[in-house]
């Protein structure tokens, strides 16, 4: 299953309050997809390694969280109209991937939801660790970044699942998750072009930048060990994140930045990411 950032055709539309508010609903609507639709039926558990089950498991907590990024997210952008009006729409897609996810496993693992609740309310108590003093472009950036690994997670997850009503859920979830990293990608540049000494943000959001979970899902290495063999990720999807990230800010910023030594560091020690590779993906 080939899943890829979707292309956006449209009118010219010369704001970004217009194009902000239209697009993204004109988007939204036109990929909707419905949870209803799926033939849960004809789920075949036996298909099902324990593996992918877990990796389930791990990515039903993390969207479990999505209150949390909600109201983080709303109150920060609450007077920012085009990002609030996204906002709505990202609460009810991610709040859907999280009840897909748990209907998925209820059925596979034969599992109710009382058995799963303490999970979720343990989870539901963390927070999402984002600096307190980060500015509009840098919680944008962050997030672009996190919807983009996610959506290659999901990407490559549905691609090695062999049971198919797992596969279209994982499939319909990478693309809303795409979809939404196009946004922030959007607005993020829109925001840097408007102002380029906004880069030095951009760079301490890509410097801090972390996965969600550790944080706040319950004993999270247990809990992770799945996700990665699950999804299988390589050096096309480190080129595909380099590739979104050059976007961005541009190759001659990217490239200066990976010559300084913190930023070495965190890819060699974090991401497991030789600078020479980065230069070479750039």
């Amino acid at each position: 299953m080939k899943i890829s950032s979707p292309k956006f055709s449209s009118p010219v539309i010369d704001s970004l309050p217009a194009r902000a508010f239209g697009q993204v609903f004109v988007n939204h609507e036109r990929m909707l997809w419905s949870l209803s639709d799926l033939p849960w039926d004809q789920v075949e558990p036996g298909r099902v390694g324990e593996t992918a089950l877990g990796a389930v498991r791990c990515a039903m907590l993390i969207e479990s969280h999505n209150p949390v990024y909600a109201s983080h997210m709303l109150t920060r952008f609450r007077h920012d109209f085009p990002m609030a009006n996204f906002l709505a729409l990202w609460t009810y897609e991610e709040f859907k991937h999280f009840a897909g996810l748990k209907a998925y496993l209820e059925l596979a693992e034969g599992r109710t939801l009382s058995s799963i609740t303490p999970e979720l309310e343990e989870t539901r108590a963390g927070e999402w660790s984002l600096p307190a003093h980060y500015s509009p472009v840098q919680l944008t950036t962050y997030t672009m970044l996190q919807e983009l690994v996610t959506g290659i997670f999901y990407k490559r997850f549905a691609q090695n699942v062999q049971e198919p009503v797992l596969r279209t859920l994982l499939g319909q979830i990478g693309k809303d998750e795409y979809r939404h990293c196009q946004f922030y990608f959007e607005y993020t540049k829109d925001l840097i072009d408007a102002d380029k000494s906004r880069l030095d943000e951009v760079d301490e959001a890509l410097l801090d930048f972390q996965m969600p979970g550790p944080t706040f899902v319950p004993d999270w290495e247990r809990q992770s060990a799945t996700m990665e063999p699950a999804s299988n990720p390589g050096l096309a999807d480190i080129r595909e994140v380099i590739g979104k990230i050059s976007k961005l800010v541009g190759k001659g910023h990217l490239i200066r930045l990976a010559s300084q030594g913190s930023f070495r560091r965190r890819l060699q020690e974090t991401w497991g990411i030789e600078p020479r590779q980065l230069l070479a993906f750039s």
